[in-house]
């Protein structure tokens, strides 16, 4: 049995430690800032992004996609701000966390090619602008309903939709009772 290696050409290699630049849009705005300071793992992100991912290479981008994939998990499960705990804001975090580990597994692709490397960091950062869009127009929301003398009573609003979101549980399983006899039909 032969085994054939496949020679890459050298320009293909090259082109993995060419840097690009990526723009973080969307920052918090300085109220919005103070409102999210107690969100450790959100910062710890924002950071890790904002050093590493502004100007960065293809190969260096599949080294750091554990750490981000990591991070973005931790973020995910740390989310305790009622303002923020919706249905909207659970979409984009999970959207997120999706092209975090799509991009950790690109890391395993020998066939990758440097540009959808770069083209999965791109959806990284435009996932994460939407994040803190997000995060803005909540407490923009929430500063102009404060701001607004407005009598609600007057409304039927549906409390289900105003509830804070909850990830649905699982039906368990019920377990037969040991004191139930099988049927059996004839």
């Amino acid at each position: 049995m032969k085994k054939v290696v496949e020679q890459i050409p050298a320009e293909s290699l090259a082109l993995f430690n060419e840097t690009s630049t990526y723009s973080f849009d969307e920052m918090l705005k300085p109220k919005t800032n103070e409102n999210v300071k107690g969100w450790d793992e959100y910062a710890n992100l924002s950071k890790f992004l904002k050093k590493n991912f502004t100007t960065i290479s293809p190969s260096l981008a599949l080294e750091m996609s554990k750490e981000l994939a990591d991070l973005s998990k931790t973020m995910n499960d740390s989310l305790r701000i009622r303002e923020l705990n919706n249905k909207g804001m659970f979409a984009r975090l999970n959207v997120f966390y999706s092209e975090a580990l799509r991009l950790q597994d690109m890391s395993d692709i020998s066939s990758i090619q440097p540009s959808e490397v770069n083209e999965q960091v791109e959806k990284i950062i435009l996932v994460y602008n939407s994040i803190n869009l997000k995060i803005n127009s909540v407490y923009l929301q929430k500063s102009f309903d404060e701001n607004v003398d407005f009598d609600e009573s007057i409304f039927d609003f549906n409390e289900e939709a105003e509830a804070p979101y909850r990830v649905p549980k699982k039906p368990r399983k019920s377990k037969p009772n040991r004191n139930d006899k099988p049927s059996f039909r004839k």
